[in-house]
């Protein structure tokens, strides 16, 4: 039996109308986010503003979070930019004003957690910024972008912020080209990571030479489940890539 995906639209970053999506899509999905201590992981990919579409947009989280907070939650928000330092991401993308706002913590994602998996790829260890087991709920939240290599970063993708800094750019090598191996390690990383839901802010999304320098478009999607292999698939068919 598949999980379900709700799929709404929405083509301005309004609060009280994220709110509402955010409220209908868990009643839809069976999320219930009380008193938890929960990790939000947004795309921090660089220090682009917001109007890029490079990273997941502020005023999400700051719905998401308002939410979150209002049902005692203990709300964290991380991710491992490759390159940049996260305060610096988290300033310029407009995020570090909202998590002074309402009160949310930061976790920096520089640790060195060992994690062993028999997955799919070839690789049985992987090193995380962060453990995933240290929160009672972890809630992803990927920028809808097209991707130069992978065609798209949504859900699925979005775990391998949990690789530490410059880590990524190994696995990179490691894969080359092969599009296969790139996909079956990150498939091991969302596995390991196992996010309990996936909300993908496609409000303003990226096409073009994704995920970094691509065009911003307004594809006015929101999307929410708690399986991210089912709601990439449903994206990808929205939006024709196959």
């Amino acid at each position: 039996m598949e999980d379900v995906v709700f799929i709404d639209t929405c083509v301005q970053y309004e609060k009280r109308k994220l709110k509402e999506i955010f409220d209908k899509g868990f009643k839809e999905i069976g999320f219930r986010p009380r008193s938890s201590r929960i990790l939000l992981k947004p795309n921090l990919l660089n220090s682009k503003p917001p109007d890029r579409a490079v990273t997941t947009h502020p005023e999400f989280i700051r719905a998401l979070g308002e939410i979150l907070l209002d049902f005692s939650c203990d709300v964290y928000i991380g991710d491992s930019p490759g390159y940049e330092l996260l305060h610096k991401v988290l300033k310029n993308s407009g995020i570090m004003t909202i998590i002074k706002q309402i009160g949310l913590k930061i976790s920096s994602f520089d640790k060195r957690v060992i994690k062993r998996h028999n997955g799919i790829s070839p690789y049985r260890t992987f090193i995380l910024g962060e453990d995933p087991s240290q929160y009672d709920l972890i809630i992803n939240i990927p920028k809808l972008k097209t991707h130069t290599m992978m065609g798209m970063t949504l859900g699925v993708k979005n775990t391998f912020g949990f690789i530490h800094s410059l880590d990524k750019a190994r696995w990179h090598l490691r894969a080359g080209q092969d599009r296969l191996l790139f996909a079956s390690i990150l498939i091991d990383i969302h596995r390991i990571v196992n996010p309990h839901v996936t909300i993908l802010d496609g409000i303003i999304g990226m096409d073009g030479d994704g995920p970094s320098s691509g065009n911003p478009q307004n594809f006015g999607i929101v999307a929410i489940g708690k399986n991210a292999f089912q709601l990439d698939d449903a994206i990808e068919k929205i939006m024709r890539i196959r």
